[in-house]
């Protein structure tokens, strides 16, 4: 039996920026990079495939919990990425490496992001016939824990 968590633990501060890519995104920028070296054209100094926006993790989770119909209890864990997380990168350079392989990302919204794997997750619950007792609404929203 599947259930809801009660709360989700953050491995990264509410405010911290980050910059989120969907996935499909991510697998067609692999794509760009292997179709460019499989040509033997090289690729100099650091290619960053990000969407060029960044979100909190508040952002993220807000937006979550209104796709989903959850409330989440959030509860700060350390995080060894954020002590150890590189200074300096910047986002403006992302546009400019991903256009010279022919690719920009085509999931740019943090709403359509999270919708589409919210509607993804559901899909593989669907798929896999769980009953409606394990809290997820036939409509695609999920149930809070009575």
């Amino acid at each position: 039996t599947m259930s809801l968590p009660d709360e989700v633990s953050l491995h990264s501060a509410e405010q911290v920026r980050h910059d989120i890519l969907h996935i499909t995104d991510a697998t067609a920028a692999v794509a760009a990079v292997a179709g460019h070296l499989a040509q033997g054209a090289p690729i100099h100094g650091i290619f960053d495939c990000g969407s060029g926006s960044d979100w909190t993790v508040a952002d993220v989770l807000s937006l979550v919990e209104q796709v989903t119909n959850v409330r989440l209890t959030r509860r700060a864990a350390p995080s060894a990425f954020e002590a150890t997380a590189p200074t300096g990168l910047s986002q403006a350079s992302a546009p400019r490496h991903c256009a010279d392989l022919g690719w920009k990302p085509e999931m740019t919204s943090l709403d359509a992001i999270v919708r589409n794997a919210f509607a993804w997750e559901m899909e593989q619950l669907r798929a896999r016939s769980l009953p409606s007792s394990t809290g997820y609404l036939a409509s695609g929203q999920l149930a809070a824990k009575p």
